[in-house]
Formats: C-alpha cells, sequence, structure tokens
C-alpha cells in the first residue's frame, strides 16, 4: 500500500513520530504485530523509515492509539 508524503505527515504526528521535516522520497512506515509466548498478548512495533517509533518499544496493542 502506498500513499502521499502529505498523507504521511498526519499519521506520523498521530504516532508522535513526526520529526518536523518533510518526509524524504519514498519514505514508508510498517506495523510489525508480535504475540508474547507466554501470554498470548499482541504487540504493535511502528517503524518509519528503518527507524522504531515511540523510543524503539513495542506497545500492547489495546493501548495503540
Amino acid at each position: 500500500y502506498s500513499s502521499h508524503d502529505s498523507m504521511l505527515m498526519p499519521l506520523l504526528v498521530a504516532l508522535g513520530c513526526y520529526e518536523w521535516e518533510w518526509p524524504p522520497f519514498a519514505s514508508y512506515i510498517a506495523y510489525e504485530m508480535f504475540e508474547h509466548k507466554e501470554t498470548g498478548g499482541l504487540y504493535i512495533k511502528v517503524i518509519y523509515n528503518g527507524k522504531v517509533c515511540d523510543g524503539g518499544d513495542a506497545c500492547i496493542l489495546t493501548s495503540f492509539p
């Protein structure tokens, strides 16, 4: 799925990943979902241009924005 840079910026702001500069050409946002082996809880990790957003931690799906 693809989008324009002007559509990436509001999403980055909502996710707390916006770096106050225009997204470079071919920028992307990826979502990775993980399941905890012991508890079965689901976690989401957001990646913007190869860098993990939100300090590098995956957040539990129920608290995902």
